[in-house]
């Protein structure tokens, strides 16, 4: 009966009642169900019960998809024919929504219809499947996108922009954003965003800290360091603070990936899909991915603007530093913790007779007595074992002459960042007043003389405290002159803080007739105090010697050093040469304790003012200002020599070197003028006259090449290590050669220059320079040169030491660890895309090929296919490299048609899918080529696939092949952006790439090129690259 759910006359419990892998539905001409099959409820839920008797687009169907399945039916009952098959959405009692592939049979009694049955299939699985499917290749699709703008951008937020724009258009995504970490307030601010944004970063924050704002996915992949997913925002509790405003703009599911440089997260990728528990497993994964490329990618920019910046920090440094320390008068010298000599600074030549080279590596041990007390040697020992800590000592010295020197050395220790310990060593003659300290207690004959020698105060008193003899720096500290303090009692004239002390040591010298020494300190000043017992002819003590040193500025700079703290100024107030800092106008900013005992001018009196104001003589004025004034256009000269007036009006002739130091905007930032008083030594140094026996024992002894220069530069004198080393007698150069026709061109016009400058000045304190010397037979030597002017002489003396092997050492090092670091790089990149994308896909099938259409599992394959192809492209390069290293990469030779090789160069060619066109021309009558076939087809393969990469999509290729001299001439054009001048020798190297690795933009790991070159150099031929008129580069090479 209708109504049942069965109906009549038709077989309808024996055909349909148990069916249950379809569902049917017999339905009347207004929609309404007639009958409804165990199918139907298995697949709806409902029984048939409530069914019957309903409209059926109502029952399972709403909206759009209701009025549909009204229509069908329409057309079903007036046409009496089959409605095609499709797709449709529906409810189920559950609420739960399924895909129904349903077709509309009509049924016909008589001719005219009386009932169309609904029948329909399940495919809701297939569909999910598709879906997923639909999405994981919008996800590659992201992936391959990101990865090319990896490679184009140069600055962190156009990456940030680029990717959050990919996510949106390509990865079906309603908004992207990456926000990063702010220190100061705890939030992740949003630097770049893309799609349906509406102002919702604006109005809601994210915290990094484990409050409200900061427990959504963004602030937990943070803080957490980790990916974060929200699978439904409606209803998820933590995502209550941006619930609404979320909702309003269509966001159901959100997640977050943390973005790093190094160990640090400094923010995170945050997306928004519009349904809820859109991210699955796969596309996690392959997010996961994309967010550690771009972490890779902006640690790789901020690890380039920091090593930038640290390189131009480290570099004013060490200017800086030199500067003061090549300029020093006393030696400073670098030892390694067994004692060898690193560095000496130049002074040690006018100090200790030795040439720097002559020092350096030897045991500095091994010019000290070796019966001295462990003075020098205890305290380098207990430095050494606690690196930082500083010592000091004085010990006996051997002079090149074989004298002995009195050295006082203040060393300390240090831990280089390879973990090794070293000690800088700062030491000053003091011979000679070591030698009066002996004489005064030799002879009280002379202690008169003696006293008054010394730069310190002495004093000679009797056992009660009497004054026996002062000097007049003694005098002077007593505050008065010396016929007016003798007779006196010292203990009544020295402050009444230290007086105590004083009279103790006084006595303990009495009682012991033994010496003491000891550093007293009053209201911040420091002496060094020395007493010494002078005995009778009963043996009994009967007067004292005392001779006290103000170490003030001593225990200043020892502070410093123990702080670690104003290196520069204890380097500048302990070198005892002038060092005066001006600014870039001229006014004096620094003036050591040097200065201010040479001139009798403070600190305090000169700071801020010209030193023409207060220190030249008038006549130098105007010169010294137009050097100040050349500043700007580089002219101030290196060194010149002026007068400086004291402040009792004596003239002072000061030597000075000069150092011009930049600040980074490339502003004039400060001078520093290094000087040495010349006064008493001018006369002597005018007095000199050598003769050239003289010259050449001097010259012949060192073992450096050297040579002297005229006014005109003209060689006049040269030693036999010069001869040797240039390949030039003295017969031929001496009065015959120039010294600038040994130079390179390029280093021709530095050296004029230093050259005009020492003469200028006349000046005598070395300048150092590096350049390259040209021998006999025109090989150029790499030689660090040493130019002193020669007082009196009107003439220059050059030394020359060889550096050819050390800067060829360096060279090859430095290349070779580029290349090495960017071949690392580029591999890492160019194998990780490869597996990346065949790990992928084969996840992807393994999981889904049984319920993916064909066409798509194809396309799969294809990918999976060219990424195993280049894997084998790039082991195949690798492992010709390694044959041409090891000598096995012969070359077999036949008679082959260049044609036939081109044909067969072209076919791979478009076996690797390259589409672009190839223009061919063989001139005529070229005949055979006499090559390896093989070798040739995979050398133009090498250039073609070369010239497609650097070229615009589509563009022609032209090869052309001539005969030229009994060979063959090949030419390879291409359209791209060309090669710089400066990378057309090195584009044929082992791993080289002409652009930055972290943007690098074409496949390839750098061997290609440097194959092709090994593979012609095979044949006896070569190859170069030259620009192509017009646009791109021509890649040409002969084959014999």
């Amino acid at each position: 009966m209708p109504g049942d759910g069965k109906p009549e006359g038709i077989g309808f419990d024996s055909l349909m009642e148990n069916v249950t892998l379809a569902a049917i539905q017999g339905i009347d001409r207004n929609g309404v169900i007639l009958h409804w099959n165990a199918g139907s409820e298995k697949l709806y839920g409902f029984p048939a019960a409530e069914a019957v008797g309903q409209r059926l687009s109502e029952l399972i169907m709403s909206g759009t998809a209701s009025a549909q399945l009204d229509r069908a039916l329409g057309e079903a009952w007036e046409s009496g024919r089959a409605v095609p098959p499709s797709a449709w959405p529906v409810t189920n009692k559950k609420g739960e929504r399924l895909w129904v592939y349903t077709t509309l049979l009509p049924v016909s009694r008589e001719g005219s219809v009386t009932e169309v049955f609904c029948m329909g299939i399940d495919m809701t699985g297939r569909k999910r499947v598709e879906e997923k499917l639909t999405g994981v290749n919008r996800l590659y699709s992201v992936f391959r996108k990101t990865g090319k703008a990896i490679v184009r951008c140069r600055e962190p937020e156009e990456l940030y922009e680029q990717v959050c724009r990919i996510a949106v258009e390509d990865g079906g995504f309603l908004m992207a954003w990456v926000g990063i970490v702010d220190p100061t307030n705890q939030l992740v601010m949003p630097v770049a965003h893309w799609g349906s944004e509406k102002g919702y970063l604006e109005k809601n924050r994210n915290s990094i800290l484990e409050i409200p704002d900061g427990l959504g996915p963004t602030g937990t992949s943070v803080r957490e360091d980790r990916y974060d997913i929200c699978q439904d925002i409606e209803n998820n509790p933590r995502f209550a603070p941006w619930r609404d405003e979320a909702l309003e703009r269509r966001y159901r599911s959100n997640a977050a990936f943390p973005l790093r440089i190094g160990s640090e997260t400094i923010g995170a990728l945050t997306l928004y899909a519009d349904r809820p528990r859109f991210f699955d497993s796969e596309q996690v994964d392959l997010l996961e991915s994309l967010a550690e490329d771009i972490s890779f990618a902006i640690e790789g920019m901020d690890s380039e603007e920091r090593r930038k910046g640290a390189q131009e920090a480290l570099r004013r440094s060490e200017e800086y530093f030199r500067s003061l320390i090549e300029n020093a008068l006393d030696i400073i010298c670098i030892l390694d913790s067994k004692g060898a000599i690193n560095y000496t600074s130049p002074s040690v030549e006018r100090l200790l007779g030795y040439k720097r080279s002559e020092l350096r590596e030897k045991s500095i041990f091994d010019f000290l007595p070796k019966d001295e007390p462990p003075g020098l040697t205890g305290a380098l020992s207990r430095i050494v074992g606690n690196p930082g800590s500083i010592g000091d000592a004085e010990t006996l010295f051997r002079h090149k002459d074989g004298s002995w020197r009195t050295l006082e050395a203040v060393g300390k220790s240090y831990t280089d960042e390879s973990g090794n310990v070293g000690v800088i060593l700062n030491a000053r003659d003091v011979t000679g007043r070591k030698r009066m300290e002996e004489e005064l207690r030799r002879s009280e004959e002379t202690q008169r003389a003696l006293l008054n020698a010394l730069s310190d105060s002495a004093y000679l008193i009797d056992a009660e405290g009497t004054i026996l003899a002062i000097n007049e720096m003694g005098a002077m500290e007593m505050g008065g002159k010396v016929d007016d303090v003798v007779g006196g009692d010292l203990f009544e004239m020295i402050t009444p803080e230290v007086v105590e002390e004083r009279r103790l040591k006084a006595g303990e010298v009495v009682s012991t007739a033994q010496p003491i020494r000891f550093e007293s300190e009053m209201n911040g000043a420091f002496a060094d105090i020395s007493i010494y017992p002078i005995v009778d002819k009963l043996g009994q003590v009967s007067r004292l010697a005392i001779l006290s040193r103000d170490i003030t500025q001593r225990k200043k700079d020892e502070e410093a050093q123990r702080k670690d703290r104003d290196f520069v100024s204890a380097v500048i107030n302990t070198t005892g040469a002038l060092v005066v800092v001006t600014d870039s106008e001229g006014r004096i900013i620094l003036f050591n304790s040097t200065c201010e005992q040479i001139t009798g001018y403070s600190f305090s009196e000169v700071s801020g003012r010209h030193t023409w104001e207060v220190l030249l003589v008038p006549e130098e004025v105007e010169r010294i200002k137009e050097m100040f004034a050349g500043l700007g256009s580089g002219e101030y000269p290196d060194s010149y020599e002026c007068h400086w007036l004291t402040r009792h009006g004596a003239r002072r002739l000061i030597s000075w070197s000069n150092t011009v130091l930049h600040e980074k905007d490339g502003s004039i930032g400060f001078v520093i003028g290094t000087g040495i008083d010349f006064t008493e030594r001018k006369k002597a140094e005018e007095a000199l006259k050598e003769s050239v026996e003289q010259y050449r024992a001097i010259f012949e002894s060192t073992g450096t090449a050297m040579c002297i220069i005229d006014d005109n530069a003209t060689v006049t004198f040269l030693n036999q290590e010069f001869e040797r080393m240039t390949g030039y007698s003295a017969r031929e150069v001496e009065g015959e050669m120039d010294f600038t026709g040994f130079l390179a061109p390029d280093d021709r016009e530095e050296f004029l220059k230093h050259h005009r400058d020492t003469r200028e000045v006349r000046r005598n304190v070395p300048v150092h320079f590096e350049c390259e010397l040209m021998d006999k037979r025109g090989n150029a030597l790499s030689m660090f040169a040493n130019m002193g002017f020669i007082p009196g002489r009107n003439s220059s003396v050059l030394s020359l030491v060889d550096l050819s092997k050390e800067k060829g050492y360096e060279r090859d090092l430095q290349e070779t660890a580029e290349r090495l670091r960017h071949f690392l790089t580029v591999a890492s990149h160019e194998l990780r895309h490869p597996v990346t994308v065949v790990k992928g896909y084969a996840t992807t099938l393994a999981e889904y090929m049984e319920e993916m259409p064909r066409e798509l599992i194809l396309d799969l394959l294809g990918d999976i296919n060219s990424a195993a192809n280049r894997l084998t492209r790039y082991v195949s390069e690798l492992m010709d490299v390694s044959r041409v290293e090891e000598g096995r990469f012969p070359i077999e030779r036949k008679a082959v048609d260049p044609a036939q090789l081109l044909r067969m160069s072209i076919e791979d060619m478009r076996m690797m899918e390259i589409q672009n066109e190839f223009a061919v021309k063989v001139d005529p009558g070229c005949g055979l080529m006499n090559v390896d076939p093989g070798k040739f087809v995979q050398l133009m393969v090498i250039l073609l696939e070369n010239a497609v990469q650097f070229s615009p999509p589509g563009s022609r290729v032209d090869i052309e092949v001539g005969k030229r001299n009994r060979g063959f001439i090949v030419d390879v054009k291409d359209q791209g952006v060309g090669i710089t001048e400066e990378d057309q020798d090195s584009v044929f190297d082992r791993f080289f790439q002409v652009e930055e690795t972290i943007h690098h933009s074409t496949p390839g790991i750098g061997l290609g090129l440097y194959i092709a070159r090994e593979i012609i150099r095979g044949h006896g031929g070569e190859i170069h690259c030259r620009p192509r008129e017009g646009g791109g580069t021509v890649f040409r090479f002969s084959i014999p």
